[in-house]
């Protein structure tokens, strides 16, 4: 379980560093990835344990772990293509169109 979990962050910290122009690529990726940590930290137990208690540990398993692995994979789908180094101007023209 543990390869499946940790083997997105590969493709997800790739992806989300280029975003972010050279400058900002640090400051971006610990704003977001620190963010998602301390959510799911913060509502993870809570939730898994409610819905445990209301549908029994396999659900919410399922809910707190593969659930939010196939949400973002398929949001990983509608991503644009961004190449590295582009100013912010650029980056932000480039996801309007």
């Amino acid at each position: 379980m543990a390869v499946f979990l940790l083997g997105t962050a590969a493709v997800k910290f790739a992806y989300i560093a280029e975003l972010f122009p050279s400058r900002l690529r640090a400051t971006g990726i610990a704003f977001s990835s620190s963010f998602a940590v301390t959510l799911g930290q913060a509502s993870g137990p809570a939730l898994i344990g409610w819905l445990a208690d209301r549908h029994g540990w396999d659900f919410a398993m399922f809910c707190g772990g593969a659930l939010p692995l196939l949400l973002a994979a398929a949001l990983y789908l509608f991503l644009k293509p961004l190449p590295s180094g582009l100013e912010v101007d650029e980056v932000e023209r480039r996801l309007a169109q």
